[in-house]
């Protein structure tokens, strides 16, 4: 996890349950979209180190959820 220098949300990374595709996703989000496959993946309200990509395993970013 990190903050972002620019709006210092809390920045994570999680992998997409479908596809597998490790990506940013922010701390507050409730739910986002894959940016590989564009499934809805809702976030658990805590999830452990285990269960988050690790940030060299990470290729791209989620997108809010619902879409804009």
């Amino acid at each position: 996890m990190y903050r972002c220098f620019t709006c210092y949300g809390e920045i994570a990374f999680y992998p997409c349950p479908e596809c597998g595709f490790a990506q940013t996703v922010n701390k507050k989000w409730v739910a986002f979209s894959c940016g590989k496959c564009n499934a809805k993946v809702t976030l658990p309200h805590r999830w452990s180190f285990a269960d988050a990509a690790k940030a060299y395993q990470v290729r791209g970013m989620g997108k809010s959820w619902p879409p804009m």
